[in-house]
C-alpha cells in the first residue's frame, strides 16, 4: 500500500515531466543509508552517505543530520562525529570551491536570490538566524509552509510520522527549503 501511494503520488510525476532532477539519483543511497542507520551497519550507512553526497551539493544537509542523531547513540557518538564534520566540510567544499569554479554564470556562494530577507551572505544569514530568530520563524509560520508540509505527508496518509526518529533525519532538509523565498 505504501508503495503503490507512493508511485501514484502525483508530485513524483510532476518531477519526471519537467526536467532532470539529479537529487533524484541520491534517492537509493539515503534509502540504503537509512537501512544500514536502523540496522547498526555503520560502515555501510557511511559508503551510502559518500555516494549520496556526489549527487548533489546540499545532500549534506541530510548526512549532516545523520551525523547528528548518531550523536543521540553513546555507541555510535564517534560515527555520529565523523559524519557530521566531513558534512560540514564537504557542503563548505563544494559550495565555496568546487561549485564556483566550475559556473560559469553568477556567484553561487551568494544566497540573496533565495533567502534574501536572511541577508545577502551566508555569514549574514546565520548571523540573522541566531541574532533574531524570529525573523525565520515568521516566514516559516506562513499558510505555504504548512501547506507545502501537508502536500509532502498526505499522499501516504501521514505514515511517515509512525518512525519519527528517521522521519526526523529529513526535517533540516525540509526547513533549508522551506526557509526559501522561492515556491
Amino acid at each position: 500500500v505504501v508503495l503503490l501511494a507512493f508511485y501514484l503520488n502525483p508530485a513524483l510525476h510532476l518531477i519526471n515531466l519537467s526536467d532532470f532532477h539529479e537529487i533524484a539519483l541520491a534517492a537509493p543511497f539515503v534509502s540504503l543509508a537509512v537501512y544500514a542507520l536502523e540496522t547498526r551497519r555503520h560502515r555501510l550507512m557511511v559508503a551510502a552517505l559518500f555516494f549520496a553526497l556526489l549527487c548533489k551539493e546540499d545532500v549534506a544537509i541530510l548526512t549532516l543530520a545523520f551525523g547528528i542523531y548518531l550523536l543521540f547513540d553513546a555507541r555510535a557518538r564517534g560515527w555520529g562525529a565523523a559524519v557530521a564534520a566531513f558534512s560540514l566540510a564537504w557542503l563548505g567544499l563544494a559550495t565555496q570551491v568546487i561549485i564556483p569554479a566550475f559556473r560559469e554564470e553568477g556567484d553561487y556562494g551568494s544566497i540573496g536570490a533565495r533567502y534574501g530577507y536572511l541577508g545577502t551572505s551566508l555569514g549574514e544569514a546565520l548571523w540573522t538566524l541566531v541574532t533574531r530568530p524570529a525573523t525565520p520563524l515568521a516566514h516559516l509560520a506562513r499558510w505555504e509552509i504548512a501547506a507545502a508540509a501537508l502536500r509532502q505527508l498526505l499522499p501516504t496518509g501521514f505514515l511517515a510520522l509512525l518512525g519519527w526518529p528517521v522521519f526526523a533525519l529529513s526535517l533540516p532538509v525540509f526547513l533549508y527549503l522551506q526557509l526559501s523565498e522561492e515556491p
